[in-house]
């Protein structure tokens, strides 16, 4: 395109390089954090489709720009560790020598190999 078809050829012209000309994204970026400030559990993915069914004219890139810009960010939750095994619950014990233990780690054959065995019986 030429300088008779471009309307930004000044403005090239003058500074070497485009100005953008976006539009302020002000009330998007207020609209965007009361919504997250509603749902602290949703990230910018959701919101995005809140604000589409809100008639914002807006695509994903854009909500994930002014997401990460206003700070915003979904707090990971820390999983609890579970056992897989139901513990046993044990009647306390009475009189001493009522229950032996006895922890083995590992023991050696007669050819000198190590066998790892993993006891833990209370």
């Amino acid at each position: 395109m030429g300088a008779a078809g471009d309307p930004f050829h000044r403005i090239r012209a003058q500074y070497g390089r485009y100005l953008s000309v976006r539009e302020s994204d002000d009330q998007l970026r207020t609209r965007l954090r009361a919504l997250a400030a509603e749902r602290p559990r949703w990230g910018y993915r959701r919101l995005h489709v809140l604000l589409r069914r809100e008639g914002w004219a807006v695509n994903h890139k854009r909500v994930q720009r002014l997401y990460r810009e206003e700070g915003l960010a979904v707090r990971c939750r820390r999983k609890r560790r579970r056992s897989s095994v139901a513990r046993l619950v044990r009647e306390p014990m009475g009189a001493a020598n009522e229950r032996w233990s006895l922890d083995v780690v590992s023991d050696a054959l007669q050819g000198r190999v190590k066998v790892p065995l993993s006891y833990g019986g209370r």
